[in-house]
């Protein structure tokens, strides 16, 4: 089972979050009696992640245009409206 710290443990003392991790340590973080996210040291099998090669192989994408972006923001506002 993982250990759990708080958000704030994790922003404050994030170098000794860091060393527990190193050690093969895995942590949840809570905030508000809520796990949050976890923290798990990486596979060091997998070896070093090169991004810059793995985002020019990806398929180009076509950016969005402004109009585009400000319809999604207004469908998501109003989705978040309606929940609530």
């Amino acid at each position: 089972m993982d250990n759990t710290v708080t958000a704030s443990d994790v922003r404050h003392q994030f170098p000794k979050i860091v060393e527990r991790v190193q050690r093969g340590e895995s942590l949840v973080a809570i905030s508000h009696s809520r796990p949050v996210f976890r923290i798990v040291p990486l596979d060091e099998a997998s070896g070093p992640v090169d991004w810059l090669k793995r985002i020019h192989a990806a398929p180009s994408r076509r950016t969005p245009s402004l109009e585009e972006i400000n319809e999604i923001v207004h469908r998501i506002r109003r989705g978040k409206r309606s929940t609530r």
